[in-house]
């Protein structure tokens, strides 16, 4: 019987065995959806990108993108430790952020107004 330590360093054959690997992935996306959320409430309490957004205040977009974007740290140390899941974290809000700055750069102004 291994230990935790040697099966954390066979690599993704231990992850297979163990059926790990489907938690890895799902902390992953989970990480990348929150992010994606977060930085699209942050962008919609922006002026710019508000003006069609009737009846709520921008500080609760700009609140729930913000406590969004911080929740999604947390299934990345969940995976790895906090060194190494911080950085993983950096890297998925990168990509997060330029997805939406490209999908935001190519809508139309006025694809909410009807």
């Amino acid at each position: 019987m291994e230990t935790h330590r040697e099966a954390e360093c066979a690599g993704w054959g231990s992850l297979r065995r163990s059926g790990r690997k489907r938690e890895l992935i799902m902390n992953i996306l989970l990480s990348c959806v929150l992010a994606l959320v977060g930085f699209g409430l942050t962008a919609a309490s922006m002026e710019r990108h508000s003006k069609n957004i009737k009846g709520m205040k921008k500080y609760v977009f700009r609140t729930a993108g913000w406590l969004l974007l911080a929740a999604s740290v947390l299934p990345c140390i969940r995976e790895w430790n906090a060194a190494v899941g911080i950085a993983a974290w950096f890297g998925i809000m990168s990509l997060m952020g330029s997805i939406l700055v490209t999908a935001l750069s190519f809508m139309p102004e006025n694809k909410f107004t009807g």
